[in-house]
């Protein structure tokens, strides 16, 4: 989310005048959806260095577990921030349905349960083309969570694995066909053991 930090407007290009605009909005867009009884999974970046977004916190419904992200670590030596999470974590491996997801703050090129079809939620990177942003495209279970990716709204792991698939199919025709050949359409991708995931019928 990035509260208080005013360059983040220009860099991702945010459609908001003023970080106060953009905090309002966020908290605004955010209790739209949640209820108090809502887990929401904050994954990093809460807020920029020594801005203490803790009064923005307290506004948005649910509760709240952060995945710590880079911009994190100083506020995590204040109690106050501390407690506005009931749990903090670098990462972690949850269920959600018959789904299981990964999370992290950084999108890794491959994660825990990658072979397998686990999916991997990530941000840090915007809503960049660049680097981390355009190699993470490659992989139709990789997902970019970030709100510059998402109209500024929460979403549900069902929503977001939905359109992050809708999308991939709809763009999979431009990626590199080497790419295609040889890495994400491998049916027996490597010899850890344990069921392996068909990508082609998954994505088709």
């Amino acid at each position: 989310m990035h509260l208080g930090y005013a360059d983040i407007i220009k860099n991702a290009k945010r459609p908001f005048e003023t970080v106060e605009e953009m905090n309002t909005s966020l908290i605004r867009n955010f209790n739209e959806i949640l209820s108090k009884d809502d887990i929401l999974f904050i994954l990093g970046d809460v807020a920029w260095h020594g801005y203490n977004p803790c009064t923005e916190l307290k506004k948005i419904h649910g509760k709240k577990i952060l995945i710590k992200g880079n911009h994190d670590e100083a506020l995590l030596k204040h109690k106050s921030f501390r407690e506005c999470f009931i749990d903090i974590r670098s990462t972690e491996l949850f269920r959600d349905g018959n789904k299981k997801i990964f999370l992290s703050h950084y999108p890794m090129a491959e994660w825990d349960g990658y072979c397998k079809g686990i999916y991997h939620f990530y941000g840090h990177v915007h809503n960049s083309d660049m680097g981390a942003g355009y190699l993470m495209k490659l992989y139709p279970t990789a997902v970019n969570v970030g709100v510059d990716c998402n109209n500024f709204y929460p979403k549900t792991a069902e929503q977001l694995i939905d359109e992050r698939l809708h999308t991939y199919r709809e763009n999979c025709p431009s990626l590199p066909q080497e790419f295609m050949d040889k890495a994400i359409f491998i049916k027996d991708m490597d010899d850890r053991g344990g069921k392996k995931v068909d990508f082609q019928k998954l994505i088709h």
